[in-house]
């Protein structure tokens, strides 16, 4: 899958097969990892649409500090 990139986590997917059998449901492995390429792929395309709210106008303060002796810019973004 192009741009799909897997996360590293330490619960297998053998591991995850076995959890979900205690759960009474029998799959294989690969039954999990399709789910999981499934729902990559859902996230992925809802992530791809979220758009942050951007207006015409900025606010930050600018703000100079004092740390251990020496002077320090603040830019800060509200």
């Amino acid at each position: 899958m192009p741009g799909f990139e897997p996360v590293k986590c330490y619960a297998s997917l053998r591991n995850t097969q076995k959890s979900v059998k205690l759960l009474g449901v029998e799959v294989s492995h690969q039954t999990v990892y399709n789910w999981i390429e499934k729902y990559v792929r859902l996230m992925e395309r809802y992530i791809e649409k979220l758009r942050p709210k951007v207006s015409d106008t900025w606010r930050a303060d600018e703000l100079w500090l004092k740390v251990k002796g020496d002077m320090k810019y603040a830019f800060i973004p509200k």
